[in-house]
């Protein structure tokens, strides 16, 4: 089955686009209850449970990861909840929309599988209310507060993560996002639907991580990225490639070398430095002024020290005198 990149016609005032777009896995919307019941947990006896929503075992986030085959910026998302519900308090709860990137994270079991799941930190953000909230599918827009430019190309996709957050709260409003109908095996077995619980853990849909403890399901959340080749703000100090244009580091994934290439339309100092996902500096390769027009330069997959890495994601960054921004890049030996 194919997936669709939806054409989308948002109105912003605050940001100008060029060939913007949405990228959606969703094909059915259903509001999935989940089998527990409400009272499954005494600390919050009424929290109602949803599989993409607030739940009885104090999850805290949602997530869906996305395949994004092109440079383009991320620069917000479409949420599509099927339900909410604010309790006799009367005060909203507030969402947190987040963008991840994605890191490995192992199996539980003992065949060495490795599963791709949301990061630790958050590379965007975006709020909404839950009084905010549409439940009419049409869904919600958000505008995330930093832009964030992928490195994918026509052959290799750059992969992430949109997902929502809330903290747990003394009043117990209810909410969830569409998600696939279970049971369809609408996900295409790609396992790209994940959550978080209050210990800080994540854990898949799919049952690689935790066999004994998940939901099982094949689908994907209704959530939808939207991306577009280029950005300028009046709100946000968004550096433009009008100083430098990034390409795509090929090959990626690569082993044992790859070239990371760039254009300066200016006389420029530039540094490119290659960082673990930790942002610990791994290796510096250019810090010096550089003429204008096309560059390129070498990665061999070594640190400052000459040591040969481990297999993993990377980060290049490449800096100028008005201009900072990084790419990722995925070693596999």
């Amino acid at each position: 089955m194919s997936k669709k990149l939806i054409l989308s016609a948002l109105t912003l005032t605050t940001l100008l686009t060029a060939q913007q777009d949405t990228l959606h896995y969703g094909d059915v919307q259903a509001v999935v209850e989940n089998p527990y019941s409400e009272g499954t947990n005494p600390t919050f006896p009424d929290q109602k449970g949803y599989i993409a929503g607030t739940n009885v075992y104090d999850d805290i986030g949602k997530y869906q990861r996305f395949e994004l085959y092109n440079s383009n910026y991320v620069i917000g998302a479409v949420i599509y909840f099927g339900l909410k519900e604010i309790d006799t308090s009367g005060v909203p709860d507030t969402i947190t929309v987040v963008l991840k990137d994605i890191e490995n994270i192992a199996s539980d079991s003992t065949d060495g599988v490795y599963t791709y799941g949301p990061a630790e930190t958050n590379l965007a953000t975006a709020t909404l209310t839950l009084d905010e909230v549409d439940t009419s599918g049409v869904g919600n827009y958000v505008l995330f507060d930093t832009p964030v430019q992928m490195s994918g190309d026509a052959f290799y996709s750059n992969s992430f993560f949109i997902g929502i957050e809330w903290n747990l709260t003394a009043h117990l409003d209810t909410f969830a996002l569409f998600s696939d109908s279970t049971g369809a095996e609408l996900g295409d077995g790609e396992n790209r639907a994940w959550e978080r619980f209050n210990d800080g853990n994540f854990n898949d849909f799919g049952c690689v991580l935790s066999p004994n403890y998940c939901w099982g399901y094949d689908i994907d959340l209704w959530i939808g990225a939207v991306h577009a080749v280029e950005v300028a703000s009046t709100d946000h100090d968004i550096l433009l490639p009008e100083t430098v244009k990034i390409f795509p580091a090929y090959p990626n994934p690569f082993n044992p070398s790859t070239t990371i290439r760039y254009e300066i339309i200016k006389d420029n100092h530039i540094t490119v430095t290659i960082y673990d996902l930790n942002g610990t500096k791994i290796k510096s390769l250019i810090n010096n002024y550089q003429p204008l027009g096309k560059h390129q330069v070498h990665w061999d997959g070594t640190s400052d020290d000459g040591n040969r890495l481990s297999s993993g994601a990377y980060f290049f960054r490449i800096q100028g005198d008005d201009y900072n921004q990084s790419r990722k890049i995925l070693l596999l030996k």
